[in-house]
């Protein structure tokens, strides 16, 4: 059994021309289970995800890149003994040596 205690979905756009993002925030709580958090967030220069229990620490994922020539993504985590430093697990970046060529 578990109760989904919070689902936050937000689209948020400010004036004219600035950056539209959105994001969703999912906490669980089980009293059978551990408890999990997910957190997602869009913006047009990339995406960032996260998963995270209590127990065992934190999960996280991102995307960037505002053109296809130019690609990062960074797959991490945090453990829960230091919830302050992040330890990568697979750094990913992409650059085109032409810019016709990707």
């Amino acid at each position: 059994w578990f109760v989904l205690s919070f689902v936050h979905f937000r689209k948020k756009r400010q004036e004219e021309g600035s950056v539209s993002r959105h994001t969703l925030n999912v906490d669980i709580t089980s009293p059978t289970f551990t408890d999990v958090n997910f957190r997602y967030a869009a913006r047009r220069d990339g995406v960032s995800a996260s998963i995270s229990t209590p127990s065992t620490g934190f999960l996280g994922l991102q995307l960037q890149g505002r053109i296809p020539s130019q690609l990062s993504a960074r797959l991490y985590s945090r453990y829960a003994s230091a919830p302050e430093d992040d330890v990568d697990i697979l750094v990913f970046r992409a650059t085109a040596k032409d810019a016709d060529k990707i």
